[in-house]
């Protein structure tokens, strides 16, 4: 039905949805008002958008200094040439709606590989689309971003499960030997050991350097973090919230490790990384979670629900069992307390309060 012609209904002849579209919006403009709005499709906006940067855009936002790795740019531009142009491409923009963008997200399940799309990935592919045409409204293409009027997913990740206490030490087992026979490596031993008695996550561990290790003090002050992306070094995950370094206890054997891991080092210096790739690089959390999960193959331990990530949430747990919240808060580095990663249980909580009968006896004596 056309707002030209209220109440008169045309067939487009088409079967798509999207067919029907590019039909209804080319007998609904005449050509004098196509060049007056000097309409686009989305295809001829938003070709490479992100990698060749037509419209400036990148180029403005590192003048606001905000700057992004190139897998960044990649990321999206894959986002907009596997995901949104084979979708909305040769549709005029000032005929994409939010109810298109919206039940067409809903629907996007497969991936080119035919996996299951995550909730993460579609909003990403969602918050690439606001971008484009963000730009699309800042030219004057577009009235507004409909893109915009659209609500991101809310993600439903699975919870991460802990480890109990029999598979720690079959992990971790006491005889150096039989560790080796699970992680393979001293190297690799000792970066899943310190996740595990530290409760610190990958990509601390992985940017770990001498300096940072207090032998006579048992313990590390962590300060940097590696990059996902980039491999790169960076700060902290809570540099933003003010917590630029936290410190980690580490048990005397742990410590002991360590010297005796330093000794392979002919001459090392305080900033020197305690642990590097065989070929001299950093170590990427993608990298260290292939690792763990073939050792969790050879130590016989199930994978369900379980990355190398659920060390930290099997040390905070633990832990909760017999400090206090904020004391856990200083070992993890956590502003508040996260209840995610709180994995004990009712029977646990009640052990813990015993000491509250005395109370309770009292007032009701």
């Amino acid at each position: 039905m056309f707002a030209s012609r209220p109440g008169k209904w045309v067939s487009t002849g088409q079967n798509k949805q999207r067919d029907a579209i590019l039909w209804a919006e080319e007998h609904r403009l005449n050509p004098e008002q196509k060049v007056r709005n000097q309409q686009k499709t989305l295809k001829q906006f938003s070709e490479g958008f992100f990698t060749e940067d037509p419209h400036k855009w990148r180029k403005r936002q590192e003048k606001k200094n905000k700057y992004f790795p190139d897998i960044y740019y990649k990321a999206h531009q894959s986002r907009l040439d596997n995901y949104i142009l084979p979708e909305f491409g040769d549709i005029l923009l000032p005929a994409i709606t939010a109810r298109q963008i919206d039940d067409w997200l809903l629907e996007l399940d497969k991936s080119k590989k035919n996996t299951t799309l995550s909730d993460n990935t579609k909003n990403k592919i969602l918050f690439c689309f606001r971008i484009v045409l963000d730009e699309a409204e800042n030219l004057g293409f577009i009235k507004d971003n409909p893109a915009r009027k659209v609500t991101p997913i809310t993600e439903r990740s699975n919870s991460r499960e802990i480890f109990s206490t029999d598979e720690i030490r079959t992990l971790f087992p006491i005889n150096l030997d039989d560790a080796l026979n699970i992680w393979l490596t001293f190297d690799w031993y000792l970066f899943f050991k310190i996740q595990a008695v530290c409760g610190l996550r990958p990509g601390e561990v992985a940017a770990l350097s001498w300096g940072d290790f207090y032998p006579k003090l048992n313990g590390l002050v962590v300060s940097k973090s590696i990059d996902y992306h980039t491999g790169k070094i960076k700060g902290l995950k809570t540099d933003k919230k003010g917590i630029k370094e936290k410190v980690s206890i580490l048990d005397g054997k742990t410590v002991r490790e360590l010297e005796q891991y330093k000794v392979k080092y002919d001459s090392f210096s305080p900033l020197q990384l305690i642990f590097r790739s065989i070929n001299g690089n950093t170590i990427k959390p993608e990298i260290s979670l292939k690792h763990f999960k073939a050792s969790c193959v050879r130590a016989k331990i199930s994978m369900n629900g379980r990355t190398q990530y659920s060390l930290r949430h099997t040390f905070d747990t633990e832990l909760l069992k017999q400090l206090s919240r904020d004391n856990v808060n200083d070992l993890m580095g956590h502003t508040t307390y996260r209840a995610e990663y709180d994995h004990r249980s009712a029977e646990d909580r009640l052990a813990q309060l015993q000491h509250v009968q005395d109370i309770i006896n009292e007032r009701w004596a």
